[in-house]
């Protein structure tokens, strides 16, 4: 069931918190000593994430938030690729996080169009 009151819907939550962690994690993995393009990418995108989630945590019926959370997770699981983070601790960061806030965003855009179970009862 689709959770529609304001401030209470768990995958925005966690995504919020991985996106904090992606902001942080350009210090505690060593990505600005590496590259510094590759940390103003996650300081930039981690942030991006965290207003992300709160907007469809404020507005929870809202669609727009969760697909711009998916364009952004995609970004962060390529990223390692284009900032030259491939096999370092920060890039399998990225994939995990990346792949996380794809899958969170898609499970709440599903169940905000009604999911595979509405549409086969419709």
């Amino acid at each position: 069931m689709v959770t529609l009151r304001p401030w209470t819907r768990w995958q925005d939550w966690v995504r919020a918190a991985l996106g904090a962690w992606l902001f942080v994690s350009a210090w505690v993995l060593g990505t600005a000593a590496e590259t510094m393009a590759g940390a103003w990418n996650f300081w930039i995108v981690g942030l991006a994430v965290v207003l992300v989630s709160l907007w469809a945590l404020y507005m929870p019926g809202e669609q727009l938030p969760h697909w711009i959370g998916l364009l952004l997770g995609a970004w962060v699981f390529v990223s390692p690729w284009a900032f030259g983070l491939v096999l370092q601790p920060a890039g399998w960061s990225a994939w995990i996080v990346g792949l996380a806030v794809v899958v969170l965003s898609g499970w709440v855009l599903m169940e905000l169009r009604g999911g595979p179970r509405a549409q086969a009862q419709g």
